[in-house]
């Protein structure tokens, strides 16, 4: 299988975002955290994310988020780990002490691949 039906697939577990006019796609975080690791498997950067609240059923961004540049003397397999690192040391760190943990949702925003 290649590697965007791949991608595909782990977009079963996730909520589209296309109501709130952003063409993307929102995971909880227990989801969100399986799809990274699938991510590196698939040697997927991850440039950052979005923090969505679920509110009267339609997503807002409440504006937290985190990014990831390639650093010029990284190769493609050490950003992707970093990248994933990053992203999921910023998942397991939210603070979500305000909402309830089912109304919090994460976005990536992913590098251009080459479908392989």
């Amino acid at each position: 299988m290649n590697k965007l039906k791949q991608i595909d697939e782990l977009l079963k577990k996730s909520y589209p975002l296309h109501e709130a006019g952003i063409y993307n796609w929102a995971f909880l975080k227990k989801d969100a955290l399986e799809v990274l690791n699938r991510f590196e498997e698939l040697n997927v950067f991850i440039l950052g994310g979005d923090v969505y609240v679920l509110s009267y059923d339609f997503f807002q961004p409440n504006y937290d988020n985190w990014y990831c540049n390639k650093f010029s003397n990284e190769t493609d397999i050490e950003f992707t780990k970093r990248s994933v690192k990053i992203a999921k040391e910023f998942i397991m760190n939210y603070n979500i002490a305000y909402t309830e943990a089912s109304q919090i949702f994460f976005a990536f925003v992913l590098d251009e691949f080459k479908n392989d």
